[in-house]
């Protein structure tokens, strides 16, 4: 019984076209980390300090409950500060084993990608779908740096491709899976924290000849998410009292989905941030915490887009167009303290 719900379809294995894609993948990542290895300054990006910093200090990051690294780890989730700490523990404290381990988990999305799109559009499409993303440039890059869009990008596809199983063979073990994933997509990038409000009614909504055993599917996604999110949430609140995932919430509400609000309303972008800077130092309050200043960050954000809806949506606009042109770029500085450390004790050097 377990081998017959295990067992994968005969078209998940690998065929010939599907190993070119796959080659093509791995030596357009490759070339990139050839042509870059000589210049690790290349795999750095501010964030990637923190991301670091977590790794080595994780006990006063997650742990100790105040100082400046406490503050870095509520903004930055755990999954990926983990990840590279384990590959520190393991290989030794150097950027090459991170990024050769992240090309590999670059190059396995896209298969699963082609596994994704298989159950849901003819062979061709799913190989085409897989072709895409293998010459994707910013996955290509992102691979080559010390960010968190490669993990997070495999374990969201991972999720998605148990959700489908799960809803087409009726299994709550299959969205059990989902859940954790997502749920741990989540604590690598935040961003992915409200998926499930989008994913539960759809699995609900449209099955009304077999509610029940949507309603079981859709318990079994939420409580597998729940499990890792919530008891991070709880984790916060009680360092905190405030219950929040990641405190980078607050920051990009204000520092961006505000700015370019005020921007695209008329202001220049220095007038605004220092529109933006004065009104949050009028309501923040000394001796706050990290994450009640990102309540207060949240808040006026949202105050200021309300104000400002047509700019806020001329700003949202033009983000996804630059996202979908591949002309974003990651985030040129860091406010955590970890973002002047110098690049050889990161690497040990």
């Amino acid at each position: 019984m377990i081998r017959r719900v295990l067992a994968l379809p005969s078209w998940t294995r690998l065929r010939p076209d599907l190993l070119v894609v796959l080659g093509i993948a791995t030596a357009l990542r490759v070339g990139v980390f050839v042509a870059a290895v000589r210049s690790p300054q290349r795999f750095w990006s501010q964030d990637a300090r923190d991301y670091i910093g977590v790794a080595t200090h994780l006990h006063a990051s997650y742990l100790s409950g105040s100082g400046r690294w406490f503050e870095v780890g509520l903004l930055r989730p755990p999954v990926y500060p983990l990840f590279i700490r384990l590959v520190f523990d393991i290989f030794g404290r150097h950027y090459a084993p991170i990024i050769a381990i992240q090309l590999g988990i670059s190059v396995a999305t896209v298969g699963l990608v082609y596994w994704l799109a298989q159950l849901l559009l003819p062979r061709r499409y799913a190989l085409g779908a897989a072709f895409l993303l293998a010459i994707d440039p910013a996955s290509i890059v992102f691979a080559n740096q010390m960010l968190t869009e490669t993990l997070f990008a495999f374990l969201l596809t991972i999720a998605i491709v148990l959700v489908v199983v799960g809803q087409r063979r009726g299994g709550p073990v299959f969205m059990l899976a989902a859940g954790l994933m997502l749920g741990f997509a989540t604590l690598t990038r935040p961003v992915a924290e409200y998926l499930p409000l989008l994913l539960v009614p759809a699995l609900v909504l449209p099955a009304a000849t077999r509610r029940r055993a949507s309603l079981a599917l859709a318990a079994a996604l939420a409580a597998g998410f729940v499990l890792p999110v919530g008891g991070w949430v709880i984790r916060n609140f009680s360092q905190t009292h405030v219950p929040i995932v990641s405190t980078i919430d607050g920051h990009n509400m204000l520092d961006y989905r505000a700015v370019g609000a005020l921007v695209e309303s008329g202001e220049l972008p220095w007038d605004a941030r220092k529109h933006v800077a004065v009104q949050l130092a009028a309501r923040v309050h000394p001796g706050q915490n990290a994450a009640e200043v990102s309540r207060v960050q949240m808040r006026l954000g949202l105050d200021i887009i309300g104000r400002h809806p047509v700019g806020a949506t001329k700003s949202w606009l033009k983000g996804e167009g630059r996202l979908l042109g591949g002309t974003a770029r990651p985030r040129p500085r860091s406010f955590s303290p970890a973002a002047k450390a110098p690049l050889e004790l990161r690497f040990g050097r």
